[in-house]
């Protein structure tokens, strides 16, 4: 039986499980905002195109940076998945592959006559969403 009094938080890429475990409150920014979810949260869809995940428990706080997110609560108001394309440990972002990521996006839509509608488009997107990364992680 999952304690009344915690979450149970799991966050997921393809790659790899960032995290699954207890939570006294996951803070994340969505698209719509900052929120909360503590024990006995309303059921919840959300998504982030770049999202700052703060996970407490106790006095430890796992901080992470997570693109193209969405999150959801269950039903019971303790089950917290949140679904990302990629995701980064807040401590251990390297400023210098994002850079290197957005000159290779720069250099793929320098040439749109060789992409489709929907790479021109999703492309723009991990700019974007790149930028603001860099933006957060210079704070």
């Amino acid at each position: 039986m999952q304690n009344e009094n915690k979450l149970h938080v799991e966050i997921l890429t393809p790659a790899k499980s960032w995290f699954n475990g207890p939570a006294d409150i996951v803070h994340l920014s969505t698209d719509l905002g900052e929120m909360e979810i503590l024990p006995g949260h309303a059921t919840l869809v959300g998504t982030g195109s770049v999202s700052e995940v703060a996970v407490k428990s106790g006095d430890h706080v796992e901080d992470f940076l997570l693109r193209l997110a969405s999150v959801s609560v269950a039903e019971d108001g303790r089950t917290v998945k949140i679904l990302a394309q990629v995701a980064e440990k807040r401590a251990e972002m390297d400023a210098s592959s994002l850079r290197e990521y957005i000159d290779f996006v720069k250099g793929m839509l320098g040439a749109p006559e060789k992409l489709s509608e929907y790479q021109v488009k999703f492309l723009g997107e991990q700019k974007a969403s790149v930028e603001k990364t860099l933006a957060i992680i210079k704070e």
